[in-house]
């Protein structure tokens, strides 16, 4: 069985200023992919652990209010299927 085709990605994990409140997003130099957001450390977490990279939630602020900022990067590897199990969808 043919090895599946993986995509080169840059994963980043923005805290929106809110409790709770995450986006994940992740592009390459092929394709640009709607970006996700989270309600959740828990949900934020699963979903970049579906591409494949382990990351701790304490990186992730729980209850700051401060402004929008970065709090996760990590260039993945990933598969078709871990595009889907993740939720990422690729902009038209």
């Amino acid at each position: 069985m043919p090895e599946p085709r993986r995509h080169a990605l840059r994963i980043v994990v923005q805290h929106l200023g809110e409790p709770q409140r995450y986006r994940v997003v992740a592009y390459g130099d092929a394709a640009v992919y709607a970006p996700l957001e989270f309600t959740s450390r828990a949900a934020t977490v699963n979903a970049v652990r579906h591409l494949g990279t382990e990351i701790n939630a304490e990186v992730l602020p729980q209850d700051e209010t401060v402004s929008s900022r970065i709090v996760f990067t990590a260039d993945v590897h990933v598969t078709e299927s871990q595009l889907r199990d993740a939720g990422l969808t690729r902009n038209a």
